[in-house]
């Protein structure tokens, strides 16, 4: 075995693991702290972490132009109770997720749209930004948290097959990428198209992404994008 050999595998092992790492900073379920419980918190030697995001929503308006409407906004979050090192008191993060949908004609299955909030914590001059890390597709594919469970509710199994493009969108007043995704819904023994849609930015000490998914043969695509234009945060 050569030593170029062994440093592809090394490099592919690494890439795999960083991959599984990220998928369990977010579980969208169980928020920043999770990744601080699992081995970051070396990085905040001591002190406490505690912040809380604040929603984001939409206005009525907007959702009746394009036929959404609100789900639910809920905050969760995790707060720590176990051993932490070096005088490490405690890590209590919230975050903030706002749920929307727009149902399906007939048998068809219904658009989601969802908003994230997630604080930018500090401690220790030191920084907590998760979603930074991650990117649009780890979005998407997080498992078991927040989004994946009502992806699984409504769409069954989920595959992200590939990127599909990218533009420009104007989100909470900042100029981002909005990354297009196709993939495919099982349910029921029925395979559907779906598009999904992913945009992040940075607002009022918060972290912002949205993250929307709709069956390709759905009407008005465009309805995304309107969503995101209106998005209110704070």
């Amino acid at each position: 075995m050569n030593e170029s050999s062994s440093n592809d595998r090394e490099r592919h092992a690494s890439n795999r693991t960083t991959s599984r790492s990220r998928r369990r900073v977010l579980q969208l379920a169980g928020t920043v702290g999770v990744a601080l419980a699992s081995g970051c918190l070396d990085m905040f030697p001591s002190g406490s972490v505690e912040a809380e995001a604040t929603p984001v929503t939409i206005s009525d308006e907007a959702l009746s132009k394009t036929g959404y409407s609100l789900v639910e906004t809920k905050g969760f979050g995790l707060t720590s109770g176990f051993d932490l090192p070096d005088g490490f008191k405690g890590v209590s993060v919230h975050s903030q997720i706002s749920k929307y949908r727009r149902n399906g004609t007939d048998a068809s299955l219904p658009a989601l749209y969802f908003g994230l909030s997630v604080p930018i914590a500090k401690a220790n001059g030191r920084t907590i930004d998760p979603l930074r890390e991650m990117n649009e597709r780890e979005l998407i594919e997080t498992e078991g948290g927040v989004i994946d469970t009502t992806f699984s509710n409504n769409y069954g199994t989920v595959t992200v097959s590939g990127k599909d493009g990218t533009e420009s969108i104007n989100l909470l007043g900042t100029t981002t990428d909005l990354v297009t995704f196709d993939g495919t819904a099982k349910k029921d023994g029925t395979s559907t198209d779906l598009r999904f849609f992913v945009a992040k930015t940075v607002d009022n000490g918060d972290q912002i992404a949205v993250i929307g998914a709709q069956p390709s043969n759905a009407a008005d695509e465009d309805a995304f994008r309107r969503l995101t234009r209106a998005l209110q945060h704070g």
